[in-house]
């Protein structure tokens, strides 16, 4: 952004400032003003008008917000449930670590992660319950097996049968 002229005269101070405009949503202007629109020549503190004038040039940067990652009953590998990634504004979310949570799988996040906005982001968690497979044997033969999700209540077979036999329990 250029500001327009400065109104000082020659081996004054400059004051850089930028007084009027208005930044973009999601951005502000830079505290420093640059004297090259590459925005490669940082104005150096102490600056003095040189003869015939400067012009001043300002970035315009991203401002950064919170992307928040909710584990929604899972942990992330440091004990929280939370876990907060300040992203500027614009730019791709750099989505953590995969959370665990003990009988589930993780399938995502909702919504799904993608740029920042100017309000922050809020990305929850989201579960399916694993599944097992359970397999009773008798006599090392399959007697019954069944899946069942995590959380489910346990079912046990029928006792078997075999003649002269009393059938005294399951065993792991």
């Amino acid at each position: 952004i250029l500001v327009d002229s400065l109104d000082a005269e020659y081996g004054s101070i400059i004051y850089a400032q930028l007084d009027g405009y208005e930044a973009p949503v999601g951005y502000s202007v830079s505290d420093e003003a640059y004297t090259d629109s590459g925005f490669v020549n940082a104005l150096e503190y102490g600056a003095t008008v040189p003869e015939g004038g400067i012009d001043l040039y300002f970035k315009l940067v991203p401002n950064v917000y919170d992307a928040e990652f909710d584990a929604n009953g899972g942990m992330f590998s440091d004990g929280s449930d939370i876990m907060i990634v300040p992203t500027a504004y614009e730019s791709e979310i750099v989505v953590p670590e995969v959370p665990v949570m003990d009988g589930y799988e993780f399938d995502g996040w909702d919504p799904a992660v993608s740029t920042m906005d100017e309000e922050g982001k809020y990305f929850v968690a989201t579960w399916t319950p694993a599944v097992y497979t359970v397999t009773y044997y008798q006599y090392d033969e399959v007697y019954e097996e069944f899946e069942m999700c995590y959380g489910d209540e346990f079912d046990v077979p029928a006792d078997p049968y075999i003649s002269c036999y009393e059938f005294l329990g399951w065993a792991e």
